[in-house]
Formats: structure tokens, C-alpha cells, sequence
């Protein structure tokens, strides 16, 4: 079960267009095999200092003791993207599950796990569940390597945005030039003449 999940995340990881459906689809596999409820997802900033959130799965209609943003820690995020290491927190003022696994219960646990680009984290994953359904070693050890799988994708997006920025510079610069531009390889040969 849970190889099949880290085989679909590799498979979206590698597909995705844009971080929304990199996100949305592996996260839906996520929240189904664990329970969980997807929160939002922060992702650092190529030049680092700022974060930004998405925010794809709604989650009005849960029944927490106040708004997410008043609930989640002003360090969590910044403590999983320092440490590259998931964290989980208690929400204040809620009571410990003790229904029978099957009784759906309102979320009392914020877990946050790492968007990782080897050993460094680009990003922070939130989810919201309880101590039923609370991360063991092995559901653990899988966000890791899903963790591993999204934060690839992010660079891979991230350089792909580069490259795309870049290009489009060289070629506002070659094609409104007035001067001719030749780039030549080592053997002479030209891979580019500008239209001038």
C-alpha cells in the first residue's frame, strides 16, 4: 500500500506542470492512505527570505478551535525548513481521541513534514489529524521519501522557470539587436546567426 503511494507521487512528481497539480494530486494520495487532512503547503522562495502558501484543499467545515493561521506555531514552518525534519504539534484546547479508530473525530495534531532537496528543505507540507491517526516509524520513513520526491520536483520547476526567464532574455536581446550576433562552437561551426 504504501509502495503504491510512493510510486504514484514519483509519477506525479515527474509529470507535473506547475506546483498546483504536483501538489493536489499528491496530496490526495497522501490524505487517503493516512487519514489526514491536507493543509497548506509553504514553499521557500528561489531567493530565499520569503515563503509562499498554497492553499488547495479547503478546509471550512473542520471543526478546529479557530482559525488554522492562529493555531499553527510562527515557528513550525521555520523550524522544519531549518531542520529538515517533520515536526508535530498539539492544538491547544483540544482533547486527546479516544473513539475507536473507525469514529471520524475532529483534528487535535498539526503534523509538518519537509519538502526535501537532499539535505536541505525547500518547503514545509501541513497536515492536519489526531493522535489515531498520528505518524508511526513507517508512515514516517514514507513522508520522507515523498518529502524527497515533491522537493525534487520544486527544483526541477524552479530551474525550469530559469531556464525558461533566461531564454526569453536572450532572445528579446539577439532578435532586437542591431549588431549581428554569431555564436560559434569550438570547431567554427555556427549554432547561431541573429536575424540582423
Amino acid at each position: 500500500r504504501y509502495l503504491e503511494l510512493l510510486l504514484k507521487v514519483a509519477e506525479t512528481a515527474n509529470e507535473a506542470q506547475n506546483f498546483h497539480s504536483l501538489f493536489r494530486d499528491a496530496l490526495t494520495g497522501v490524505t487517503s492512505h493516512s487519514g489526514w487532512i491536507a493543509g497548506p503547503i509553504y514553499i521557500e522562495a528561489k531567493e530565499k527570505g520569503h515563503m509562499f502558501r498554497l492553499d488547495l484543499f479547503p478546509i471550512t467545515g473542520i471543526p478546529l478551535p479557530g482559525r488554522l493561521e492562529d493555531l499553527l506555531p510562527s515557528t513550525l514552518v521555520e523550524q522544519v525548513l531549518q531542520t529538515a525534519r517533520p515536526w508535530a504539534h498539539r492544538i491547544p484546547g483540544t482533547p486527546d481521541n479516544t473513539n475507536p479508530a473507525w469514529v471520524e473525530v475532529p483534528p487535535n495534531s498539526i503534523f509538518a513534514f519537509p519538502l526535501l532537496t537532499g539535505a536541505a528543505a525547500v518547503g514545509v507540507l501541513i497536515f492536519l489529524g489526531n493522535d489515531k491517526n498520528a505518524p508511526d516509524k513507517k508512515l514516517g520513513e514514507l513522508m520522507r521519501h515523498i518529502g524527497a520526491q515533491l522537493g525534487r520536483a520544486v527544483e526541477r520547476q524552479r530551474d525550469r522557470q530559469v531556464l525558461e526567464k533566461s531564454e526569453a532574455y536572450f532572445r528579446r536581446l539577439t532578435e532586437n539587436s542591431l549588431d549581428i550576433i554569431t555564436i560559434l562552437d569550438a570547431s567554427g561551426t555556427i549554432l547561431y546567426e541573429s536575424p540582423s
